[in-house]
């Protein structure tokens, strides 16, 4: 179920949600929570597309910031392909429009099912794992920078403010 209220968008599922935040555009937020479902990467792969055709309508690029620290676990191999699939797919359809993204990933268990979901796409994306916000910050302003795109103004490590779980079950 996707649900929107301003900038801020989530997609739930019973066993997962992702929280989307467009508010500090062309840096744009996904975090995590929970076991993720077929449902939800759907939801992120939909939304993924909303914010290439914003970008394409404004002559822009965008980086994505996306959280997994709160990701439940390892998702089953039918949402690691559906993921895999939708990657390849929004890649196609995004072009040059998305910078790439950097994943904050917690511990190696998680960095490996990014890298096999990686391994199932077909397409080059680039996804930088980061340890922390604190990291993944600074590199979005800079991937920004190198591609000529001016950086979100107000954005700091302060300012931002990480979602709950849509759910209220944090």
């Amino acid at each position: 179920m996707m649900t929107s209220v301003g900038n801020i968008e989530s997609c739930t599922s019973a066993q997962a949600s992702i929280v989307f935040n467009s508010e500090h555009y062309p840096i744009l937020f996904v975090t995590w929570f929970g076991m993720p479902t077929s449902a939800v990467v759907h939801g992120y792969t939909e939304w993924l597309g909303r914010m290439a055709e914003r970008a394409r309508r404004e002559g822009n690029r965008f980086v994505v910031i996306g959280d997994t620290t709160d990701m439940g676990g390892r998702p089953g191999p039918e949402t690691r392909r559906v993921l895999a699939e939708g990657i390849d797919r929004v890649t196609a359809e995004v072009g040059d429009t998305f910078l790439g993204s950097l994943t904050i990933i917690d511990g190696a268990f998680m960095r490996a099912v990014i890298t096999m979901t990686l391994y199932l796409t077909r397409r080059g994306l680039t996804l930088i794992p980061v340890r922390s916000l604190a990291e993944a910050l600074p590199k979005a302003f800079a991937m920004l920078e190198e591609a000529g795109v001016p950086g979100p103004t107000g954005l700091t490590l302060d300012t931002y403010e990480r979602p709950s779980h849509p759910l209220g079950t944090d």
